[in-house]
C-alpha cells in the first residue's frame, strides 16, 4: 500500500472516530470539503498532499507522519487540540512601576506592583486573578515611551508549568501591553482561552483560526484553533518583557 492510499485510509478513519462531518472536518483542518470529498470518492483519483497531512495531525493533535503510517481501528488519542481542559500556564500578579531618571531608589528599597481594584481587572478580562505580592523591576519611562508603550497598558503576568520552557521557564515574570492585541505571526501573547489564562506564542492560518505554540513544542504540541473555537480565545495582551531569577 502506497502512502497515498494510507493517507486515504486514515482519513476515513479520523472522521469515522472524530464523528465530524466532511464539512466540518475540512473547517478543522483548514480544507475545503470539495476536497476531502474528491479524497474519499471512488470516480476522482485525487490524493492528499504532504501540506494536508501535516495540517491534519496538527489539528488533532497527533505526531508527525501518523497520516503516512496504518493503524488499527483502536480508539485514537486525538492529543491536546481537541482537550476539553485547558490548562493554564500564567497568573496575573498586578500592574507595572515606573520611575523617572530624577529619582532613584534608597538602598534596599524594592518596587512592588499595583494592584487595580476588581472592576479595573474585569475591565481588562483577565481570569483566575489574585494579588501576588512579588516584587517588579523598575522601568524607565523613556524606555517605554520609546517602544510606544504607556504604563496604563501594562500588566504583569507569573509564568507557571515548563509548556514554554527554556525560554520561559516556571516562574518568569511577563511585561505584558494590553493594547497590542492585533496579531503577528510568531509574537508572544497572552490569551484568555475559555477562561485560562495563557502565554503562547500565536500564527494566523488561511483558514481564518489561529494557531497556538509553546517553546517546549516536544511536549506540547501545536494547538489548532478552528473558526468554531475562536471565539474562546481573547487577546489580553502583546508580551514586551520577562526577567527570570533561577
Amino acid at each position: 500500500m502506497t502512502i497515498k492510499e494510507i493517507r486515504t485510509e486514515n482519513l476515513v478513519l479520523l472522521l469515522k472516530q472524530s464523528q465530524l462531518t466532511q464539512a466540518e472536518f475540512a473547517k478543522k483542518v483548514g480544507t475545503s470539503a470539495a476536497y476531502i470529498s474528491q479524497i474519499l470518492s471512488s470516480k476522482i483519483r485525487r490524493y492528499m498532499g504532504d501540506m494536508v497531512a501535516r495540517n491534519i495531525e496538527m489539528a488533532f493533535g497527533l505526531y508527525k507522519g501518523w497520516m503516512d503510517q496504518r493503524h488499527d481501528t483502536a480508539l485514537i488519542d486525538f492529543g491536546r487540540s481537541i482537550n476539553p481542559e485547558i490548562p493554564a500556564n500564567a497568573e496575573f500578579i498586578g500592574d507595572l512601576e515606573t520611575w523617572d531618571d530624577g529619582a532613584p531608589l534608597a538602598q534596599g528599597e524594592i518596587v512592588l506592583p499595583r494592584f487595580p481594584d476588581s472592576t479595573q481587572l474585569a475591565g481588562i478580562g483577565l481570569p483566575n486573578m489574585r494579588k501576588l505580592p512579588i516584587p517588579i523591576l523598575r522601568f524607565s519611562k523613556a524606555s517605554l515611551k520609546q517602544l510606544g508603550i504607556e504604563e496604563k497598558n501594562i500588566k504583569c503576568l507569573n509564568i507557571s508549568g515548563n509548556s514554554m520552557a527554556p525560554v520561559l521557564p516556571e516562574g518568569t515574570i511577563l511585561g505584558v501591553d494590553i493594547s497590542k492585541t492585533a496579531i503577528t505571526d510568531g509574537d508572544l501573547y497572552a490569551i484568555d482561552h475559555a477562561g485560562s489564562l495563557r502565554v503562547k506564542m500565536i500564527y494566523k492560518m488561511v483558514s481564518g483560526g489561529i494557531r497556538l505554540r509553546s517553546y517546549n513544542i516536544q511536549e506540547w504540541p501545536d494547538e489548532l484553533i478552528g473558526l468554531d473555537e475562536i471565539k474562546k480565545v481573547k487577546i489580553v495582551g502583546r508580551v514586551f518583557w520577562w526577567t527570570v531569577l533561577r
